[in-house]
């Protein structure tokens, strides 16, 4: 089976994501950094965009080729259900929001990859339908 193997871009931006840090540095103070973490969420939007057209469009149609994409998801689902929000602090859990981040990241370039393959395939469709009109009237017209 074919799998597309991530970016090199990608991988940095993952590997970026997993020592995601939600707490602020200890000498500055201040709050959590929820800024920072929609930041690199909004950031793995755009990787995920990046990702799905980078590919040849035949790769979308290939079975199975976005199996490490799928691995990544699941990766990163069971660490995040491997670590319980911890109480009293709620939102300190770095694992966590690493997880969340990483989550998004994979489960946004699925689902550019889906929608890349419905366009692709609408085009096709198009195409293939002007062909046949266009067939269709010239052999008409002999």
């Amino acid at each position: 089976m074919c799998n597309l193997k991530p970016s090199e871009p990608f991988e940095a931006f993952e590997a970026e994501a997993i020592t995601f840090d939600i707490m602020p540095n200890p000498l500055s103070g201040g709050a959590l950094r929820f800024e920072a973490k929609q930041r690199m969420i909004d950031r793995a939007e755009g990787f995920a965009i990046r990702e799905a057209y980078l590919v040849g469009w035949w790769w979308l149609f290939i079975p199975g080729a976005t199996g490490r994409y799928f691995e990544g998801l699941q990766k990163y689902e069971k660490q995040l259900a491997a670590n319980p929000i911890p109480r009293p602090d709620l939102d300190t859990s770095n694992l966590r929001h690493r997880a969340e981040i990483c989550i998004n990241l994979y489960a946004r370039t699925i689902q550019q990859f889906i929608l890349r393959r419905l366009y692709t395939a609408t085009v096709m469709a198009s195409i293939a339908a002007v062909v046949v009109s266009f067939l269709a009237v010239w052999y008409s017209r002999r």
